[in-house]
């Protein structure tokens, strides 16, 4: 075995059978791998051949749809369908959707995605309700706890996109770059496009004439990355409307309350705005 002495083999055979616990260390000589050139490592990391194989945590389950869409219509039989609306748990649903086993996907979804966005929860602890005092979502999920639960839906989400296909995942400062890290993992470096910044609130802690009150500089923006599968992705050129052309100017990070310290001007998709400051 490599990096192996006489010493440590002879100790490794007394370990197992005697049954005492291997240490940690030994973990990379016993079971050599090929390193990426990085590589997030923690707590309960799974393998990607058994994050995409049925197991006790997800398997995949008949697809609950809520609705079928097709243009502007719903519900149309089966066979018409453009888009779905389903309910369920999502880890079970991408699996469902990567075994492509369901008459009603089969062929029409794996490796055929165009655009993934996902907003997941940030990882904050916290439990958000609605305006009624109803349960809305959780981000309990912390640490490598969080940061696996989100891998394992990257993972599959990865396989279900097109070539030419491309996803952006938005999170805030909690966990971004960690997930950052998992991002280059599955998709490869080369294949990152970009981080777009979203401003998410005013600036809240300053007063007047520039008297600063608060202990931390304000958290006002959340983060979009967006990556390819391959290199051969779609991407639409940002264009400005001939009446807000030259209207982009910097604002500085003591913006006042009520000014609006981003022009944002439709990008490549419809529903994100790229900001210049």
């Amino acid at each position: 075995m490599p990096n192996l002495s006489q010493n440590d083999i002879e100790f490794l055979v007394d370990c197992l059978k005697k049954g005492k616990e291997i240490p940690a260390e030994y973990k990379y000589a016993i079971f050599p791998t090929k390193q990426k050139e990085y590589e997030l490592v923690y707590a309960g990391k799974a393998r990607k051949e058994d994050i995409l194989v049925d197991n006790e945590e997800a398997k995949a389950v008949p697809l609950q749809v809520e609705k079928i869409f097709n243009g502007t219509k719903y519900p149309l039989a089966a066979k018409d369908w453009h888009n779905l609306l389903v309910f369920g748990d999502n880890l079970q649903v991408l699996k469902s959707f990567y075994k492509d086993e369901d008459p009603l996907i089969n062929g029409k979804v794996k490796g055929k995605i165009k655009l993934i966005y996902i907003d997941p929860p940030f990882g904050t602890g916290d439990e958000y309700d609605g305006n009624k005092g109803q349960s809305a979502y959780s981000a309990k999920r912390k640490g490598a706890d969080f940061v696996e639960f989100l891998r394992r839906r990257i993972i599959l989400l990865h396989e279900l996109l097109a070539d030419d296909g491309t996803i952006c995942v938005r999170l805030d400062y909690h966990f971004g770059h960690y997930i950052k890290v998992i991002l280059d993992e599955v998709f490869g470096k080369d294949n990152f496009i970009n981080e777009i910044v979203i401003n998410r609130v005013n600036k809240k802690g300053f007063a007047s004439r520039g008297t600063f009150r608060a202990r931390k500089y304000p958290i006002a923006h959340d983060s979009l990355y967006l990556y390819s599968k391959t290199n051969d992705y779609f991407f639409s050129s940002v264009k400005l409307d001939a009446k807000n052309e030259g209207k982009e100017k910097w604002h500085s990070m003591e913006a006042m309350d009520g000014v609006d310290p981003f022009h944002c001007t439709p990008s490549l998709f419809p529903e994100l705005y790229a900001c210049a400051a």
